[in-house]
């Protein structure tokens, strides 16, 4: 059947190009700078500043601002985050050098932290328990990220050729190695902070591919399945199939965003550095579901009934044989 829609067999080579040049880009990048590495895999020290009473939010941000600007004036490199709730509440201040002297900037902050702001409540600044954190080694982090989605991939190409057929298993793994390959390609290249989080993008983004994928396979089987279907191209298949996901699939991906949003404005940075390679996760697997799984599948699924057909016709051409020397009694 010739069919006037999208050919994404013809697409195939041009969509792929987006993918393949983040892809060799980031490996220039990386190999030049590297990682943006965030203060997990940094050797840093941190001490507290504990408030020892509960603030308002507008007393926080006064005492986050004149905090910020007293670490500023001698230090470059450095983190506030918010800790604790109620009298418990404070900040704790991380210091990417390992080799600085914090005792004289410790006793600056209890002693001028307060002064030129107008407070109601009794702040009394204390600080505490500094401590030397050690970088935890991000390649070993890697390595066992590596190990996990290797995994994964090993149980999702076996589940899904037995399911359906060689052809999605294949589609589904090369969608899936593709997505993680974009993803840590647009982390380098956009300089996203990397900690010990980010891995959690990449198993999402493993996620979202494998269910939008699955989604969409199911729904190209029922095109297998149908007598009505037997003229359609592959391209045509997956028409259909799209016309019956894409919706819900868009929908999903878009609360999924939604929510992840939400939570940006109400965690540190670590949570937001987390939350962006997230919403790119969410958008890399939404376009590998939707246009790389498809477009892989109509470029090499061969159809069954196709494959059956042309063996009864060859069984038919050949010459039949004697009936006589098959009737053996």
């Amino acid at each position: 059947m010739k069919s006037n829609k999208f050919d994404l067999r013809a697409s195939f080579k041009y969509s792929i190009i987006i993918p393949a040049l983040l892809v060799l880009t980031a490996i220039v990048i990386g190999a030049i700078f590297g990682f943006n590495l965030d203060y997990d895999f940094r050797a840093t020290q941190s001490f507290n500043v504990k408030f020892n009473t509960t603030v308002t939010e507008v007393e926080y941000d006064l005492l986050e601002e004149k905090l910020n600007s007293m670490v500023g004036a001698e230090f470059e490199d450095f983190r506030l985050e918010r800790i604790g709730e109620g009298a418990q509440n404070g900040i704790v201040v991380k210091i990417a050098d390992s080799d600085a002297k914090l005792d004289s900037l410790k006793e600056k902050v209890e002693d001028e932290l307060i002064n030129g702001i107008t407070l109601d409540s009794a702040v009394v600044i204390r600080c505490e328990s500094t401590n030397l954190d050690t970088s935890t080694n991000y390649v070993n982090t890697i390595c066992w990220a590596i190990g996990g989605v290797a995994f994964i991939l090993l149980f999702t190409f076996i589940y899904v050729f037995i399911r359906y057929n060689l052809a999605s298993a294949i589609s589904m793994i090369s969608s899936i190695t593709l997505g993680v390959l974009t993803l840590l390609s647009i982390i380098i290249l956009a300089r996203i902070p990397f900690n010990q989080f980010t891995i959690l993008s990449v198993f999402l983004t493993v996620f979202l591919t494998v269910l939008g994928s699955m989604y969409i396979n199911n729904h190209i089987k029922e095109t297998l399945n149908m007598e009505k279907y037997n003229k359609f191209s592959n391209s045509d298949r997956v028409n259909v199939a799209l016309s019956k996901s894409f919706k819900n699939l868009l929908y999903i991906h878009i609360g999924l965003m939604i929510s992840i949003l939400a939570i940006m404005f109400v965690g540190n940075l670590s949570l937001i550095y987390l939350s962006i390679a997230c919403l790119v996760a969410i958008v890399v697997s939404f376009a590998m579901s939707i246009v790389f799984n498809t477009s892989i599948w109509a470029l090499i699924y061969k159809k069954e009934r196709d494959f059956i057909l042309r063996r009864r016709i060859e069984k038919q051409n050949k010459p039949s044989e004697n009936s006589e020397e098959k009737i053996v009694v």
